[in-house]
């Protein structure tokens, strides 16, 4: 998907006012990244970092990490004050995230929750992908 295509995805319609978001960015388009959370109404505070067992790609460097953005609207509080923002997690399939990360968030954030581009469906978590789930949802379900 281009990143003109996400940043216009209207999450403001699925977005609580007092609500935090996880974004995964690529280290190249970590200011796309920035831009989309700003554009989306959200505020930055800092990242989550995912370092791998394995090297990936990269002109300058290879990369072995992936970063995962926090941001939030409104105030809510953390429901615990010490997590870390560092897993260390074996790469698996394509895009798919450590279990680790979910359990992180659980952990730290309020629910409801919801995943975009999902490939996996989770307890508790509502999900919408263009991979095959379990239950699938449309596009439509979510941004009315």
């Amino acid at each position: 998907m281009r990143t003109e295509d996400i940043k216009n995805l209207p999450v403001q319609n699925i977005a609580d006012d007092e609500c935090w978001l996880y974004m995964w960015v690529t280290n190249n388009f970590l200011k796309e990244g920035l831009n989309i959370m700003e554009h989306w109404g959200f505020k930055y505070i800092t990242n989550l970092v995912w370092a791998k067992n394995t090297i990936g790609l990269g002109y300058y460097f290879r990369g072995q990490h992936e970063l995962c953005l926090f941001g939030k609207k409104g105030n809510l509080k953390p429901l615990v004050k010490n997590e870390s923002t560092l897993v260390k997690a074996n790469k698996a399939e394509h895009s798919k995230k450590p279990i680790e990360f979910y359990t992180k968030i659980e952990n730290q954030s309020h629910g409801p929750r919801i995943e975009l581009f999902a490939r996996n469906i989770r307890k508790g978590w509502d999900a919408w992908g263009n991979e095959e789930l379990k239950e699938e949802a449309t596009l439509e379900e979510y941004f009315v």
